[in-house]
């Protein structure tokens, strides 16, 4: 990625610059990814998703909320509202004004959240969280045990593929690995 940069000019460089960002932070150089989502913004300010993934970014990092929270602002103001990482963002926005001491508002963009996507259960726990940290507690349980009837559900109804044949598997290879590490203890032994 990183002899794409001189490649490409103006929006195609902020992006793969913005790409850039996040194979470093996913690499764990933060520092690195921190310029990079900075140079995408720079060089093209107006782009919301670059100023979305800086603003994941702070929110990670914790450094900066506000700035955070001026990113994710643009991001989901300026985005298509089906953007494949609108809600993210919107979610990521809840979580920070949490974190800020912004209970209400957060609780305004978790609400909306589950409303928008109801089987989304982050978002739901999350609301659940703050509903019962401003003393709604009935709404807070419904949450809850609204999240605990999706997570209890079969698994084919929440749309998820069988994996009982992969965990099958798994267990079958686990256990021929443990008979074979045996047997060769046993010839070291003999």
């Amino acid at each position: 990625l990183e002899q794409l940069v001189d490649v490409f000019e103006g929006r195609g460089r902020a992006t793969v610059k913005a790409l850039l960002g996040r194979a470093q932070w996913l690499k764990g150089d933060k520092l690195e990814a921190k310029e990079r989502f900075n140079e995408a913004v720079a060089d093209d300010p107006m782009h919301f998703e670059h100023h979305g993934a800086r603003g994941e970014f702070r929110y990670a990092m914790a450094e900066d909320d506000k700035s955070a929270l001026i990113d994710l602002d643009f991001a989901i103001r300026e985005g298509p509202r089906d953007h494949p990482h609108a809600s993210t963002w919107l979610e990521t926005r809840a979580l920070l004004l949490r974190r800020m001491g912004n209970d209400a508002e957060a609780s305004r963009d978790a609400s909306l959240l589950v409303k928008q996507e109801p089987d989304r259960l982050s978002a739901r726990m999350l609301l659940a969280m703050l509903l019962e940290r401003a003393g709604d507690t009935v709404e807070a349980l419904n949450q809850y045990d609204t999240v605990i009837e999706k997570l209890d559900a079969p698994e084919r109804e929440q749309g998820r593929p069988d994996i009982s044949a992969l965990v099958q598997h798994a267990g079958e290879d686990a256990r021929a690995r443990k008979l074979l590490r045996t047997e060769v203890h046993l010839k070291r032994a003999v």
